[in-house]
């Protein structure tokens, strides 16, 4: 047989087999030695090219941002100039985009397997998170940008509406993902985003642990229950004392639970993988309390 590496295809060769190997075998099933066979080229070859599994990972994750970008820029296309749709379609082509592509969104978040700056993040990594910045942008009627640099000049006021959209966004699809949001029933799921998308203010691996989403660990789900009454008692809501009986509330509450849920986790993942490093280190805390403000604000507005 012919090697692939003579030919001059060797990484897009390396590319479709750590493709194949993360949709068959997810994170846990993949090495350079195992996408070799899968290439069908020799052991050393994805070490001669990439040089490390990092290397690797960091072009399969950009391969991951050029999918996404295009699929969001496919979904907002049909919607131009309709901002609630807008939104609507930025959270589907995330939430789709992590359904389709479970493990390379997973590594797309993984500042530990990636090797590249935050202050110089891959083309595609950047190009998605402008097309997020400039759908946010729109809704304030704010000029858009081209670099992702120009975020930090954009103000706090600015700033926390593009948090808030990025949090509640990436929120929403990772938690999914994940099988944290099982206790809202399916069908209320892409209503409430729909809804939640119309509004004018803007932990967990399950392929890593074993639990049934349907029964998790009682720590897990005392966080999700303790998250949860204070997101109830902003509304005056009665509290829940099992996390079953989220279910129960109904779409009005069920909204707000979410976006306190998805906003929270979002700003934490996002920080904690470094996807937030052009947001100037003293205004963090600044803008999450003003945030945090805002959303107890709407809450308390919602109140029964």
């Amino acid at each position: 047989m012919k090697s692939v590496y003579h030919h001059g295809d060797l990484k897009n060769a390396l590319l479709d087999a750590a493709d194949a190997l993360l949709l068959r075998e997810g994170l846990q099933g993949f090495t350079m030695r195992a996408c070799a066979r899968l290439a069908k080229v020799s052991h050393a070859a994805p070490a001669h090219h990439f040089g490390d599994v990092n290397a690797l990972l960091t072009a399969v994750a950009a391969r991951g941002y050029e999918r996404l970008v295009a699929l969001l820029q496919e979904k907002l296309k049909s919607v131009v100039g309709d901002l609630h749709e807008e939104m609507y379609a930025t959270g589907l082509a995330y939430v789709e985009f992590a359904e389709t592509y479970p493990e390379h969104f997973r590594i797309m978040f993984r500042k530990d397997l990636l090797a590249y700056s935050v202050e110089s993040p891959p083309t595609a990594m950047a190009e998605t998170l402008i097309e997020l910045t400039n759908v946010i942008l729109r809704q304030r009627g704010e000029p858009e940008i081209s670099l992702l640099s120009e975020v930090s000049g954009k103000g706090n006021p600015v700033i926390k509406d593009i948090l808030i959209g990025w949090c509640y966004i990436h929120g929403y699809a990772h938690l999914r993902l994940e099988g944290q949001l099982s206790m809202i029933p399916d069908d209320a799921h892409f209503k409430i985003m729909r809804e939640n998308s119309d509004s004018r203010e803007i932990s967990g691996r399950k392929d890593l642990l074993a639990y049934s989403v349907e029964s998790p660990p009682t720590a897990m789900a005392e966080t999700l229950i303790e998250l949860t009454n204070v997101i109830l008692r902003q509304r005056g809501e009665p509290e829940i004392s099992l996390l079953s009986e989220v279910s129960g509330k109904g779409n009005p509450v069920i909204k707000d639970i979410l976006i306190g849920w998805c906003y929270i986790h979002g700003y934490a993942h996002l920080r904690l993988e470094g996807q937030l490093s052009m947001i100037p280190d003293d205004a963090h805390f600044k803008i999450m309390r003003e945030n945090s403000d805002r959303l107890s604000n709407l809450l308390q507005q919602r109140a029964v």
